[in-house]
């Protein structure tokens, strides 16, 4: 019973039964894929990130007439975007934890 999912009858002599060890690879295989999935979700908010930090200080750099409202723009966007990100994070996640 351990290495198959069913239990073998006598009428049953078919080749088609799913064998434990058959399922081992392709289980393993599909963690390694949640694990990227989060790994490419974390690398690309930490480059949108920077990139919006970095279009930040340019505008803090320079002197324009509107650049307070420029500056909480993009500290609202940043936010948001923040807010958007954790909740696909969160998704990848439980889905990572049902399988």
């Amino acid at each position: 019973m351990a290495d198959e999912l069913a239990l073998p009858t006598p009428e049953d002599t078919s080749e088609e039964r799913i064998q434990i060890a058959d399922l081992y690879g392709p289980l393993i295989e599909l963690a390694i894929h949640g694990q990227d999935n989060k790994l490419n979700l974390l690398s690309s908010f930490l480059f949108f990130q920077s990139i919006l930090l970095l279009a930040w200080a340019t505008v803090w750099q320079v002197s324009l007439p509107g650049r307070i409202w420029i500056l909480l723009l993009l500290t609202a966007f940043g936010v948001f975007s923040s807010i958007i990100w954790a909740k696909l994070g969160n998704d990848y996640d439980k889905a990572a934890r049902n399988f």
